[in-house]
């Protein structure tokens, strides 16, 4: 059994990993001392982690993803409709290097460790896809607030006639100026997003049973090809 402090601010986490589980909880500076202490007099974690503490079967685990772009370790349990996700955040970089090569050793090789390290445009995609949402869906709505701006009776029709409404509402009080503002604001955070992932392109740890297999650059390009054919299809009619 390995334990581990992670220090943010006034948050002392304790993690704790054994052959069975992960635990982690967090606590005061003077609680986890002692908390430490129970455990190294030989106390089973089960009996020192409360009921609000991480707790992660270690059989249960499909995956563990770790980036390095990220503080957390993801843990996928379960599948099918069992499946979900649960995420330890770690903010010291050793610290989460140890926990996951600990959590390898523990998995007594079910899980086999892989590496993908992100290509530039591969790590740009995400971003710039993001980026193209908003600008589209901003020069959409400040044509729209324009539209009912310039009209001097909206008539509303057909099904959720609440919820068009209030969407008429909000694009008429916004205005076009309103829309543009805060899709523009939306779209620099975006474009901020992308610089960083494009200066420092994420590398994963991986653990899982399955042979894994990085994305082949064709797929990105191909990925770019369609998001290139969607500005294509869009772009001159909101920008005309």
């Amino acid at each position: 059994m390995q334990q581990w402090i992670d220090v943010d601010g006034d948050t002392h986490r304790l993690i704790v990993v054994s052959s069975e589980a992960v635990y982690a909880e967090d606590y005061s500076a003077a609680t986890v001392r002692a908390q430490l202490q129970r455990l190294e007099a030989g106390e089973s974690p089960a009996q020192v982690f409360g009921s609000k503490a991480t707790h992660v079967v270690l059989r249960s685990v499909k995956r563990v993803l770790q980036s390095s772009v990220d503080s957390d370790i993801d843990f996928d349990l379960g599948e099918d409709k069992e499946a979900k996700t649960e995420s330890l955040t770690i903010e010291d970089a050793g610290i989460r290097d140890a926990v996951f090569g600990a959590v390898e050793q523990a998995t007594y090789g079910r899980l086999r460790r892989y590496e993908d390290s992100y290509s530039k445009p591969r790590a740009a995609f995400a971003s710039a896809l993001t980026f193209s949402v908003l600008a589209i869906g901003t020069a959409i709505a400040t044509q729209a607030a324009a539209a009912i701006r310039a009209a001097e009776e909206v008539e509303i029709t057909g099904r959720k006639k609440g919820l068009k409404q209030m969407l008429v509402w909000v694009l008429d009080t916004l205005g076009p100026w309103g829309c543009s503002i805060i899709g523009g604001l939306l779209c620099a955070f975006a474009l901020f997003v992308l610089i960083q992932r494009v200066q420092a392109p994420p590398h994963l740890q991986i653990l899982q049973a399955k042979p894994y297999t990085p994305q082949h650059g064709i797929v990105t390009g191909f990925k770019y090809a369609l998001l290139a054919g969607l500005w294509v299809l869009m772009g001159p009619g909101l920008l005309g």
